[in-house]
């Protein structure tokens, strides 16, 4: 989500059902708990790096890796 996904998503017209529900379907997997949103986790790894990367400059949730 840190990334844009939801921005893009707002950019499609919501009133042609037709062209929005297929691509509102696909970000919901992406993005759901229950769907791929929990399951793939990113590791960032680099030298001179400044932070914040964009995809983890919110909801910084590696207290839940369980390390």
């Amino acid at each position: 989500m840190n990334c844009g996904i939801t921005e893009v998503l707002a950019q499609v017209n919501a009133e042609n059902a037709l062209h929005y529900a297929p691509i509102a379907a696909e970000a919901q997997q992406l993005l759901s708990p229950a769907e791929m949103g929990e399951l793939f986790k990113v590791l960032a790894v680099g030298r001179g790096v400044r932070p914040p990367l964009l995809g983890f400059s919110r909801g910084e949730r590696s207290h839940t890796l369980g390390l």
